[in-house]
């Protein structure tokens, strides 16, 4: 059940003085904190973890055996981070496209680019 956030309210002076004292009425921040940590722990949960998605395509073209221009074969991106992701590794020229339509990983590259520490992962 949601708890309504209380709002701060203007108190009278019982004797009738202009002077008006404010009492805030908040719950306390170990609540709010606990609240808040909470949510995060929601997000992390319904987020899918793993291989980033360029990291994902360099593993999917080594298991497909893509590793060389006579072995090319065509792409096709699951989802809109896979489509950036390969445009980059192609920019990149870590994939080469021997042919039109048709892509193999440059292993050669991928190592020399792991070696310059531009690549995240292994």
């Amino acid at each position: 059940m949601r708890q309504r956030i209380l709002r701060p309210q203007l108190k009278r002076d019982p004797l009738g003085s202009s002077t008006g004292t404010i009492n805030f009425t908040m719950r306390p921040f170990r609540d709010l904190l606990r609240a808040c940590i909470d949510y995060m722990r929601a997000l992390f949960a319904a987020a899918p973890l793993g291989l980033l998605p360029a990291e994902y395509i360099v593993q999917q073209f080594r298991l497909a055996g893509a590793v060389t221009p006579r072995a090319a074969q065509p792409f096709r991106a699951a989802s809109k981070s896979e489509v950036r992701a390969f445009g980059l590794l192609l920019r990149l020229g870590l994939i080469r496209e021997p042919e039109p339509g048709r892509y193999y990983l440059d292993q050669e590259s991928v190592d020399a680019m792991r070696r310059q520490g531009v690549l995240p992962w292994k």
